[in-house]
This record gives C-alpha cells, sequence and structure tokens, in this order.
C-alpha cells in the first residue's frame, strides 16, 4: 500500500539511480544469475510446478504484511548461511529474517541494500496485496507452500494482484514462483501469467518493482530489474558460485536489552537497570580471537550516564553468545537515552551492524500518574506523518508499551493527529486498546472510542479518557490508532533514538512499521497508580452467590479509608441482597483504588434424607435423596444420587444446583451384629465313623444342611454340612464344617481284561502306612501279568481298609489261510484264530476286507497274497505265493487292440474270422468295471470302438469275450 510520506524523505530517494547486473556477472560472493532465453550456458529450462493441490495454503497474508517462519525441509545453502525456515512477504519476496518490506514513495529498495531489512529472495517485490476493502469483490491471491522435505522447496503466488487506489483496493494479477534447490543451492524465479498494472503512482523512477536477491549484510546481491514487469512463460536461476575466495569477518549484536531491541520503560531513581545484548558472528569465518562488546547509556546531547564492557572469547561459524552486563544503570533524571551496544572487532567487514540501539525511556513515577511515550519531547514538525490511501477503519499503526512498575491502570490516552490543513472537520478516527496475551494487535481488545470529525484537532494532540481505566498487572499493551478515511494522518518523529515498538496495520493485520527505526508514531498514554497498601484491591469479576451462604466483601487491610456504596466504611461488608457493590479506598500517601463487582443471589437448594437406620451387619439399605439436582456429593466421596449404606456410620450427603448452590443433610446408621456359629474344625477321620456336630446355645431358630432344626446333628458320611441359625434381633449368621471320613480307604480300579504278554500296574497312591497285597507284597505297587483275583489291604494311622479287581487275559490274533483255486479265480478260505477285523491284499493291487473270499485274477502272473488279523490286542499277518496261467485257446484269426495308448475311445479290429455274442468290458486293476459294450456278432474285417472317456491316467483290461472264446488285453490311458 502507498504511504503518503514527508517531503524530505522524497526528495532524498527520488535520485536514487536504476541499478541491475547484467546475466552472467557475478556479485562479490560469485552468485550469477541467468533467464532462460539466453543461448549462453548454463541456463534453466522454464517449468512451471503446480502446487495447489500438493502444498500448503499459507494462511495471515493480507497487504505489506509478512508470515512465518516456515520450515524449509532441510538446510539451503544461502551465500555463507544454512537456513532451514524462511518468513513471506506479501509484497512478493521471500526474507530469512522477519523483515517487513513495504513501499516507500521510492518503491522498493535494489538489491543489495544495507538498509537492516537484508537476507531478502525477491522474485517480484512490488506493492502486491492479498486484501480487499470490499466483501463483494474478494481477494483472488493465493500463496502456496510446497517442499519434498529433502531437497526442494517451492513458493507460489497464484494471481495475486497489485495494490491499486480504488474501491476495492486491488487490481491485475500476477503467478510466479520461487524454487530452492538443495542439490545445487540454486535460486530459481518462475513466471506464468500476468496481466494489469502497478498503482499510477508509481514510476519508472521509483523502483516500482524489484527483482534480485541479497545476503544477510545488504552488501552483496544481484538485481536484475527494478523497474520492469516480468516476462511471461521465463526462468531466471541465481547459480551458487562453485568456489568462492570471498571470506568475510562479520560480528554483530542481533538484540539488545530485549529480542525485539523493543523501547523500554524504567523509573527515575528506580532499581538499577542491568544490561544483556546477543553478539552473532553473521560471516563465512570464524572469529578466533576475542572481541569486545561495549555498552553506553547516553542523553540526547551526548553526556553518557553509564558505561560497561564484556568480552567474548571467540564465536564459532554462524554461531551467537548472550553478553550480560554485569553493571547496572540507575538513571536520575527522567528523560530519553541512548542505550548502545557496540562489538569491537577491528577486522570486521561490515562496520554499519557493528552498532544496535535501543531507546529507554526514563519516567518519573513520584506521582499519582505518569506518561509513557517514546517521543522525545521536540515539537512535532508538519508533514512527518502516516496514513494510507483508501485507509478505513481497519487500517492505521499501532505501538506497543509496557509500564516501568505494576500494577498501574491506563486512564488517558493521546494521539497527535496531522488532518492535512484544508481537510479539517471531514475525517474521523478511533482508538483501541489490546491485551498481549495473544500476537500483535490480536489480544483482547480492552477498549475502543473514536472522536468524531467535528472535535478532530488538526496538528495536535487528541486525548481519549477512559471511562473505565484498564488494569496492568504484568506485561504491555497494544494501542492502535485507525483510520476512518483518507483525509487524516497520525504524526511522527524522525529524531533518534528510536522504540521499534511501531506496528502497520493494514486490512486489519499488524505487522512490524515497515519505517521502524527511522520514524516513531506520537503515541503515548497515562498510567495511574493503584493503592499498594495491603493487597490490591480486585474483588474479581463479577458473581453470583447462594442464599444459605454467608458472603462478605473484602477491600483489604491497611487503608486509610473505605467509602462503600452502602454508606458502610468498614474493611468488609456482609451482601445480603444483589446489587452493585463499590468501593473506595485512600492510603495515608493519598493513594486511591476502587473497585466494583456486581452481585446476584441465587436461592440455595434443600434437601431431606430418611430417618435414621438400623439393620443386621452384612445387609444394606439404600439411600436415595430423590432427582432434582445437578450433582450429588456423599462424605465417603461417591457422587452417584443413591448410595448403599452397609456399616455403622454418619453419613453426610451435599448437593448442588444448576446455579452451583448446594444444601447438605445427615442420616446415622446402626447394624446389629451377626450371631456367631462354631461347628468346629474340619474333621477327617476314619471311614464308617459318627460325628456329632453342635451349632451351641442361645439362638432363636437352627436351620441344619439336612433340614434339622435342632441345635445338634450327628453324621456318619463325608460331606459339607451347615447350620443357620437367626438370633432374638432377627439377625441371620452360619458356619460350615467339612467332614472327611476316608481314612482307611482305598481303591483299585474295577475288573479289567490285559493282553497276552502285556501287564497291569496297579498304584492305590501314597501316603499310607503300610500296603498288604494278596500274595505277602508290602510295596506300594504292584504288577499284574496274569489273570485272577487281585486283593490289596491297607493301613492308614489306626484305620484300615481293602479292594480287589478281577483281571482276565485276551490272546493274541493268529493269522492263516488255504486257496481253492477254480478257474481263474481263487477261493481264500480264512483259518484265522482270535482275529475281529481281517485284510486281504491280492497282489495285483487289489484288497478286500471280506472273511473268505473269492478273487478274480486277470492276468498270468506271479502274485504274493498277504492277509492281516487284527483284535483288541494286536496284529498278525500271514503270506502265500499264488501264479496264475491265463492262455488263450486256439484262435484262428487275429484280434487287434488300438490306440495304444488309449486317449477317449478303443477300437477293437476282427481279422480272419467272425465272431458271436460278443461282449467288450474295460477294468481297473481291481476289477472294477469302468466302460463296456454288448456287440453281439462281430464280422471279420470290421472294426469295434468302445468309448472311454474321463479315465485317469494309469493302467487298464480290456476284456472281449464270445460264446467260443475270451480275450484279455492290456490298456494304458493318457
Amino acid at each position: 500500500m502507498k504511504k503518503h510520506l514527508l517531503s524530505c524523505l522524497i526528495l532524498l530517494f527520488s535520485a536514487q539511480l536504476v541499478l541491475g547486473q547484467a546475466a552472467g556477472v557475478r556479485d562479490a560472493f560469485g552468485y550469477f544469475w541467468q533467464p532462460s532465453n539466453t543461448t549462453s550456458t548454463p541456463r534453466p529450462t522454464y517449468n512451471w510446478i503446480d502446487i495447489r493441490n500438493t502444498g500448503t495454503l499459507i494462511s495471515g497474508l493480507s497487504d505489506d504484511n509478512v508470515v512465518g517462519p516456515f520450515s524449509m525441509g532441510f538446510n539451503f545453502h544461502y551465500y555463507w548461511f544454512d537456513y532451514n525456515q524462511f518468513y513471506i512477504g506479501s509484497n512478493g519476496y521471500i526474507s530469512f529474517q522477519n523483515n517487513n518490506i513495504s513501499s516507500l514513495a521510492i518503491g522498493f529498495p535494489t538489491k543489495p541494500t544495507a538498509d537492516g531489512k537484508n537476507d531478502v529472495v525477491a522474485p517480484f517485490l512490488c506493492d502486491l496485496t492479498l486484501s480487499s476493502s470490499l466483501s463483494s469483490a474478494p481477494n483472488p491471491g493465493r500463496v502456496y507452500l510446497y517442499t519434498n522435505n529433502l531437497d526442494t522447496c517451492i513458493i507460489s503466488y497464484e494471481n495475486v494482484p497489485y495494490w491499486n487506489n480504488n474501491a476495492q483496493q486491488w487490481g491485475g494479477s500476477n503467478t510466479f514462483q520461487v524454487i530452492f534447490s538443495g542439490v545445487d543451492s540454486s535460486v530459481t524465479f518462475q513466471y506464468r501469467g500476468r496481466s494489469g498494472a502497478y498503482d499510477a503512482a508509481y514510476n519508472l523512477a521509483q523502483n516500482p518493482a524489484v527483482i534480485g536477491i541479497e545476503n544477510a549484510t545488504g552488501t552483496i546481491g544481484l538485481t536484475v530489474s527494478n523497474n520492469a514487469y516480468y516476462v511471461q512463460n521465463r526462468a531466471i536461476k541465481f547459480y551458487y558460485p562453485d568456489t568462492t575466495s570471498f571470506q568475510a569477518l562479520d560480528v554483530q549484536p542481533r538484540w539488545v536489552k530485549n529480542e525485539q531491541t523493543g523501547g523500554f520503560f524504567v523509573s527515575a531513581n528506580g532499581s538499577s537497570v542491568l544490561g544483556a545484548s546477543r553478539i552473532e558472528n553473521v560471516g563465512n569465518v570464524p572469529m578466533n580471537a576475542s572481541t569486545s562488546v561495549r555498552l553506553r547509556v547516553s542523553d540526547f546531547l551526548g553526556n553518557v550516564i553509564h558505561r560497561d564492557t564484556a568480552t567474548i572469547p571467540n564465536l564459532l561459524l554462524r554461531a551467537g553468545q548472550q553478553v550480560n552486563f554485569t553493571k547496572g544503570v540507575t538513571p536520575q533524571f527522567p528523560t530519553t537515552y541512548f542505550y548502545e551496544v557496540t562489538t569491537g572487532n577491528t577486522t570486521d567487514i561490515n562496520s554499519t551492524n557493528d552498532t544496535l540501539i535501543a531507546e529507554m525511556v526514563v519516567v518519573d513515577t513520584t506521582g499519582f500518574s505518569a506518561n509513557l511515550t517514546f517521543w522525545s519531547g521536540n515539537p512535532p514538525q508538519t508533514g512527518n506523518n502516516i496514513s494510507w490511501s483508501g485507509g478505513n477503519r481497519d487500517e492505521g499503526v499501532g505501538i506497543y508499551i509496557e509500564p516501568p512498575y505494576y500494577p498501574c491502570e491506563i486512564s488517558e490516552v493521546n494521539m497527535f493527529i496531522d488532518v492535512q490543513g484544508t481537510q479539517v472537520g471531514t475525517t474521523s478516527f478511533s482508538a483501541a486498546i489490546f491485551d498481549d496475551n495473544g500476537p500483535a494487535g490480536t489480544g483482547t481488545e480492552l477498549w475502543r472510542d473514536s472522536i468524531s470529525t467535528t472535535q478532530v484537532r488538526d496538528f495536535d494532540w487528541n486525548t481519549f479518557t477512559l471511562s473505565a481505566p484498564i488494569r496492568i498487572d504484568s506485561g504491555g499493551v497494544y494501542i492502535g490508532w485507525f483510520m476512518t478515511g483518507e483525509n487524516v494522518a497520525i504524526g511522527t518523529e524522525v529524531i533518534p533514538p528510536f522504540s521499534n515498538r511501531g506496528y502497520e496495520i493494514l486490512g486489519g493485520t499488524w505487522s512490524d512499521l515497515r519505517f521502524n527505526g527511522a520514524q516513531e508514531p506520537l503515541i503515548q498514554v497515562k498510567i495511574d497508580k493503584i493503592c499498594s497498601v495491603g493487597s490490591p484491591i480486585n474483588f474479581g469479576a463479577d458473581t453470583t452467590v447462594c442464599s444459605a451462604d454467608s458472603f462478605r466483601l473484602d477491600a483489604g487491610s491497611g487503608r486509610a479509608s473505605y467509602t462503600w456504596s452502602t454508606g458502610a466504611t468498614s474493611q468488609t461488608i456482609p451482601v445480603t441482597a444483589p446489587g452493585t457493590y463499590f468501593v473506595e479506598v485512600q492510603d495515608s500517601a493519598s493513594c486511591r483504588g476502587n473497585d466494583t463487582i456486581n452481585i446476584s443471589i441465587n436461592t440455595s437448594p434443600t434437601v431431606a434424607l430418611p430417618g435414621d437406620q438400623i439393620f443386621c451387619d452384612g445387609d444394606s439399605f439404600i439411600v436415595d435423596p430423590g432427582p432434582g439436582f445437578v450433582s450429588y456429593m456423599w462424605n465417603d466421596g461417591t457422587t452417584t444420587q443413591t448410595y448403599t449404606a452397609k456399616n455403622t456410620s454418619v453419613l453426610v450427603l451435599t448437593v448442588s444446583d444448576t446455579n452451583g448452590c448446594t444444601a447438605s443433610d445427615d442420616i446415622r446408621i446402626l447394624t446389629n451384629p451377626t450371631p456367631m456359629v462354631d461347628l468346629g474344625p474340619d474333621i477327617d477321620d476314619c471311614a464308617g465313623k459318627t460325628i456329632p456336630l453342635s451349632a451351641g446355645l442361645g439362638f432363636q431358630t437352627y436351620n441344619w444342611s439336612d433340614g434339622s432344626l435342632g441345635n445338634s446333628l450327628t453324621v456318619s458320611q463325608t460331606g459339607i454340612y451347615y447350620c443357620t441359625v437367626v438370633s432374638f434381633d432377627g439377625c441371620v449368621g452360619s458356619d460350615t464344617v467339612s467332614i472327611r471320613l476316608e481314612k482307611g480307604k482305598v481303591d483299585l480300579p474295577g475288573d479289567t481284561t490285559i493282553c497276552e504278554g502285556d501287564s497291569l500296574f496297579l498304584d492305590p497312591g501314597p501316603g499310607y502306612d503300610a500296603y498288604l497285597w494278596f500274595d505277602g507284597s508290602n510295596t506300594q505297587t504292584y504288577t499284574v501279568k496274569d489273570s485272577g483275583l487281585i486283593s490289596l489291604t491297607i493301613l492308614e494311622g489306626a484305620c484300615q481298609g481293602s479292594d480287589q479287581l478281577k483281571v482276565s487275559l485276551s490272546p493274541l490274533p493268529k493269522a492263516d489261510f488255504t486257496i481253492l483255486p477254480v478257474g481263474n479265480r481263487f477261493v481264500f478260505q480264512n483259518t484265522s484264530q482270535f482275529g475281529l477285523s481281517t485284510f486281504w491284499d491280492f497282489g495285483d493291487g487289489t484288497s478286500s476286507s471280506q472273511t473268505s473270499p473269492i478273487h478274480e485274477y486277470m492276468t498270468t502272473g506271479n502274485f504274493k497274497v498277504m492277509l492281516v488279523v487284527t483284535n483288541d490286542c494286536g496284529t498278525d499277518t500271514a503270506f502265500s505265493d499264488i501264479t496264475t496261467s491265463l492262455e488263450e485257446a486256439f484262435f484262428p484269426g487275429e484280434l487287434r487292440v488300438f490306440p495304444q495308448p488309449v486317449d477317449q475311445r478303443v477300437m477293437v479290429e476282427l481279422i480272419g474270422t467272425d465272431l458271436h455274442q460278443v461282449s467288450l468290458e474295460v477294468t481297473d486293476l481291481r476289477g472294477r468295471t469302468v466302460a463296456s459294450k454288448l456287440i453281439g456278432h462281430l464280422v471279420a474285417g470290421t472294426t469295434v470302438k468302445l468309448d472311454v472317456p474321463a479315465l485317469a491316467q494309469g493302467m487298464y483290461q480290456l476284456k472281449i469275450k464270445s460264446d467260443a472264446y475270451q480275450f484279455v488285453r492290456k490298456l494304458m490311458v493318457r
């Protein structure tokens, strides 16, 4: 946005020359640039990279502001630094420092320019904007960021318009991007589209659009152009030098007193002020020798009131160190001082950054009120002012102020206004105060007011008196001045030192004032003391109390006087009715303090619990106060509506309603003891014995586990026995006893059968005192191999027991068989003994589970027959060999079977003689028929076919039968 500037600056900068370095020309460090349309090498290639879908949309950019820092995603080598973060400016630049670069009357600085806003990469440094003055015409501009977090980072400005002095405050469009490459440390500008023009207020002699780069000191860089629009569909690449002989030892103060080098206020004759500064090596070589760091505090006339010195032994490359000065300064005279830190390295390449100055303002705080201002007191000069073209209520300037003591109250704000003479009575302005609990100007708004057009005092201080002073207990506040039109400006001072606490507000966004270090906005506030006798008065926020509570307001002890809105003059007053309560206190030094609080009273709830309860121990009683309350809190921490009481106790319940008011009630619980029944210890005794049990006397009723109702019971069986009694209080008790009558009891397994040759292992278990088997053995275990009656007698203490079992033998199977041939069939007669199951293997691939099967062999040969018989005790096997001879009778003709191997069908050809009653049958090796066909009469010289589809691969047999002949042929199926 264009600024209305003082005439002296216009004369100063209008003489600036048009600068630029030709393509291929290197700067002092070795950087050079080439466009994509050159014939020289190296040269870049224009290749636009669209990151709108892959990148991140940058928020917060508006008009003349900067946002960040953003992560590069890798270390990028730029000049002699490695950077991994950067800032994005709305005016078409990327900076490695938090620089807000905005247009002066002369436009923008060329590259390099040592103006303190250095370390800049400027693809199109021009008066661009991403805000709009009309909601009906939103700004179309967007900025996107993409990084692959490895070696490529891209920032794209998409359709970003120029700032134009029209109704919507923008026009035209620009689309360009910056590519940082970690591969070769290069910087590439790409330009895709452009339309429109920058505002007519600029001209070619004013550096309206600068393209170039510069280093951190602002002394080395390249300007491609400073007064021309970029060419569309073109790329410009800045090449990092392969080697460089440039060496720069550059040590500078990064900040003084605070990280913003911001102006600060201290009390005259107050506490001693200690200084600090961070010193950094911003060169490309280490500082191996020590260097001194000097602090000097002086007034406008150059009178030095304080000096201090510190020494830094060395600074590695790109390292920094904080210096804490040990001598405190205690200023006595209220005025403005230069708080100046200087590094003393004589070989420093850049002396312009060796000194950094913060503004120290000493304030007389002995009175009740004090003015806080960075204004030196010199009369303001005509034309030294700031305003914005097209400015409205969300555009202006601001300043940050931290008071010299706490607590205090801001009671007045003053701003020096220049309505520019003839415009008196045409434009008003407003002011606001913001808490510093957020970024600049975004904290909580504490106050806002305006001065109408008829009340504006031209070229004079305009005063806002706050109806409700703003209390500050820590930190500071932002004071904002807002335009309501173009015909108003705020005065500035151009006499150093400068606070660097200024901000410019454009489109509602606060950014560092572009004129920090050169101009000071004339804004000041008046602060008042708050009574500090005893505790500060602070009733806190308005509150609501409950009718059942006792509530008092306390103005604190140690006051000289108290004046309440009720007429009371005591330190405390009771609150019995709703309303607004006010108190003013005063101490012996006439320091006054006051506070106001509005108190509302809500009706407290009521709760009623049932009467006291008595029940038996072990029982319970549910206490329910009923619904309708927001919360329930019992005295043991339980928060449920109902409570289950089990023990003697006093229960206290506190309930609350929707207003947070509470009520309480209590109930007493008494429990009667449970009757004590003792059936004695568990009993382990001899089997067959009887045991008497007694539940004792003195109970109203008895009930045993077997239904008996007396007070005693005699038992003779193993088991669990219990008795339940009821006392004369009606309470129930019980006891249980375990009776085990098993001593002297032994258990052997039941009668069993074992296989011939096997044995049975008997083990009655350990724990008996003596074992006596039927045959006189006295071991714990016994092995049985023969049939018979087995008995055992044991002794266990004084108890004796016995048991027996019968053991039978089962024989092993014995396999045997005979063979009876019947033609080409064989009858297998099973003569085995003791077999329960049978399995035959005929040796030709077939088998049977029949007891005495008949089997027909289909081929001539020798076969081994196997019989396996099985019973519960095992198996036995018998073998026998068989030889078959299936010779065909003399046949006067010839029978041919083809093809071999067979596939889908088999062909039979008869040669020489006829056959009658012919049939064909195909069987597998187990004798199962898989295909057959009845032919009848077969004439010599003819061929018949038999379909054999879907047969598994393997060997088969073809049987050909007639009334006089029988043939068998092998078939191989593929």
